[in-house]
């Protein structure tokens, strides 16, 4: 990635989960935060983390794969509606305006072909941008969170809890 002049910094690990020996590896190659599955804001060693739960992600919703995840969390298997995301979505926002605390929200292009999906997406981060403009909720990419962080480390009072799950 030297060769193009991009050096990343942040990580999602696949799958959700980091291995005990991920934060120095990380850290040995450059980075300065992650996210993997979990929730609140912390520090492994040196590293920020600031994980996504797996209720906010488009892929827990869309794909068979989550299905063990889902049945867990929901007792079905079964595949869940752009509808439902939404929902889920919605309470998050309303939750973190009321709250506060860090919120991630996980779409991958490649699932929001579908119209309904999109604007799904659409409308979370339409909703997003505006609570950010009534200066409700503070939204910037995790390398401006990471040096917030970075900078006050106490400040932010949520608990690191890190999903022991596997998707």
């Amino acid at each position: 990635m030297n060769e193009l002049g991009i050096r990343p910094r942040g990580f999602r690990p696949p799958g959700g989960r980091l291995t005990p020996s991920s934060p120095k590896l990380l850290d040995d190659l450059g980075f300065t935060h992650c996210s993997p599955a979990g929730r609140g804001i912390g520090f492994l060693d040196t590293l920020v983390v600031l994980p996504f739960e797996w209720r906010l992600a488009d892929a827990y919703y869309y794909l068979p794969r989550f299905g063990d995840l889902r049945k867990s969390a929901t007792g079905s298997s079964e595949l869940m509606s752009p509808v439902r995301f939404r929902e889920t979505l919605d309470s998050a926002l309303q939750g973190v305006v009321r709250s506060g605390g860090h919120l991630t929200l996980l779409f991958h292009p490649f699932l929001e072909e579908q119209e309904e999906r999109f604007e799904i997406m659409h409308g979370a981060l339409d909703e997003l941008r505006k609570l950010a403009a009534d200066g409700l909720v503070w939204c910037a990419p995790y390398r401006d969170a990471a040096s917030r962080i970075r900078e006050r480390p106490g400040a932010f009072g949520e608990e690191l809890l890190l999903d022991p799950t596997e998707a």
